[in-house]
């Protein structure tokens, strides 16, 4: 029961990131793309995707601490 909660809370979480943001989370994590393959299918620089995963887990570990809201 406490993995189905924590799976629609993490769901949650994903959902309300800009979508930049959710989309090189979900390529390098769930996919496990590497950055360059990330950054190809993103249309983007590495460093740009870079800076949305670092943006996107900083936003993900502060919910998951309950600090403040995702967006």
């Amino acid at each position: 029961m406490i993995e189905k909660e924590q799976e629609h809370r993490l769901k949650g979480m994903l959902a309300a990131l800009p979508p930049r943001q959710r989309l090189s989370v979900i390529l390098r994590v769930y996919k496990g793309l590497s950055l360059t393959e990330t950054a190809a299918v993103m249309g983007c620089s590495e460093g740009a995707v870079k800076s949305h995963y670092h943006s996107a887990i900083q936003k993900l570990k502060a919910a998951v601490a309950g600090k403040e809201g995702v967006n």
